[in-house]
C-alpha cells in the first residue's frame, strides 16, 4: 500500500447509536483520532464499590488518553496499563469488582488492529469476531432465568434472584483458566484477549456492537450485516428502537435489552457512502427485517457525544 494512502486510512469515521445515551448508559463508546473504543460495562446484580458505567467511563477514558498520546501503541499493553490505574484510583480487588467487555479497533501503519475482551460482536468483510468463553460455561441460573423469560414471566423477584445467583457463580470463574476473561481489576486479564491484525485495504468497514445489541437482533433476524454496515447514525438508532418495538409486538419484550449500542466504522467510501445517507435498497432491505420505517433524516446526539461533540 503507498504510503500516502496508509496514512490516509488511519483516520476512523464513525456513526454511533447508543440506548440510553451516553452519559446515562453503562456501555461506552469512545473514538479515537485513528479507531474506536467499545465498552459493556456489566449490569451488576450484586452490589459493588462502585457502579459498572463509572467503571467502564473511568477505563474508557484511561485508554483514550494513553492512545492519544501514543496511537501505535500495543493494544494489550495498554488496556493491562489502564485496568492496574482504573483499580488504583477507583479502589478495587480483583473477584470483588465491577468488570466490562472491552473492544478496540484501531488503525495504523496499513493496519487493522482489533482486540477484544468479553462478549462484544466485532463484523468485518469476511470475518465476524466475538469471544464465546462466558456463554460457553452455560450455567444453570442462566438456562433458568432465560427459560422462565422465554415462557413469559417478568422481571419479579424470582428473576432477579436468578440473576444474582448468576453473577455469583460468573464472579467464581472470572478471569480464571477454563472461566472467562474480562476487563475487571486484574491487569493480567488482558494476555487472554482475542487479538487480530488485518491488512487496512481488507477493511473498509467495521460494524462493532454490545451484546445487549446483536443479540436481540439475532433473535429478530436482524442479521444482515453487509447492509446494516451503510447505515448511518440515525438508521442505527432505528434499528435499537425497531427491536424494542418489534419485541414487544411478537410478546417477548422482555428478551430485549435496555441498554445497547452499535458502530459503523469506516475508513474509505468504496460505495460512494456519504455520511448521515442509507442507500435506497438498504432502506428497503431493512424494513423488510423490521417490519417499519427506520427513523432515517433525525440527527443522532449519541453520535455527536462519542466524536466529542454537543
Amino acid at each position: 500500500m503507498p504510503p500516502d494512502l496508509a496514512e490516509a486510512m488511519k483516520a476512523i469515521h464513525t456513526s454511533v447509536a447508543q440506548a440510553p445515551p451516553f452519559h446515562d448508559s453503562d456501555d461506552k463508546v469512545i473514538a479515537l483520532g485513528n479507531g474506536v473504543i467499545m465498552l459493556d460495562g456489566a449490569s451488576a446484580f450484586v452490589p459493588g464499590p462502585v457502579p459498572p458505567g463509572v467503571y467502564a467511563d473511568a477505563l474508557g477514558t484511561g485508554l483514550r488518553r494513553h492512545l492519544d498520546n501514543d496511537p501505535a501503541a500495543d493494544l494489550t499493553g495498554v488496556l493491562a496499563d489502564t485496568i492496574h490505574d482504573v483499580a488504583v484510583h477507583l479502589d478495587l480487588r480483583p473477584g470483588h469488582s465491577p468488570s466490562s467487555t472491552v473492544t478496540i479497533l484501531r488503525a495504523h501503519d496499513g493496519w487493522t488492529d482489533i482486540l477484544m475482551l468479553g462478549d462484544n460482536l466485532a463484523v468485518l468483510p469476511g470475518l465476524t469476531i466475538t469471544d464465546p468463553r462466558l456463554s460457553r460455561l452455560d450455567l444453570e441460573p442462566s438456562c433458568l432465568y432465560r427459560h422462565r423469560l422465554a415462557q413469559g414471566t417478568g422481571f419479579d423477584q424470582t428473576h432477579r434472584a436468578f440473576l444474582h445467583e448468576l453473577q455469583t457463580q460468573q464472579a467464581a470463574r472470572r478471569n480464571r483458566p477454563g472461566g472467562y476473561w474480562i476487563a475487571e481489576a486484574d491487569p493480567t486479564a488482558t494476555q487472554h484477549a482475542i487479538v487480530h491484525r488485518i491488512r487496512a485495504d481488507d477493511v473498509p468497514r467495521a460494524v462493532l456492537a454490545t451484546d445487549g445489541a446483536y443479540k436481540p437482533m439475532r433473535h429478530l433476524g436482524i442479521t444482515d450485516w453487509p447492509t446494516i454496515s451503510s447505515a448511518s447514525a440515525a438508521d442505527l438508532d432505528g434499528i435499537l428502537k425497531q427491536c424494542h418495538a418489534v419485541g414487544s409486538r411478537r410478546g417477548f419484550s422482555q428478551l430485549v435489552s435496555q441498554i445497547a449500542s452499535l458502530v459503523f466504522c469506516w475508513w474509505t467510501r468504496p460505495m460512494n457512502i456519504r455520511p448521515g445517507t442509507l442507500p435506497r435498497m438498504t432502506r428497503r432491505s431493512l424494513r423488510a427485517k423490521c417490519g417499519a420505517r427506520p427513523h432515517g433524516g433525525r440527527r443522532d446526539r449519541s453520535a455527536c457525544i462519542a466524536r466529542g461533540r454537543t
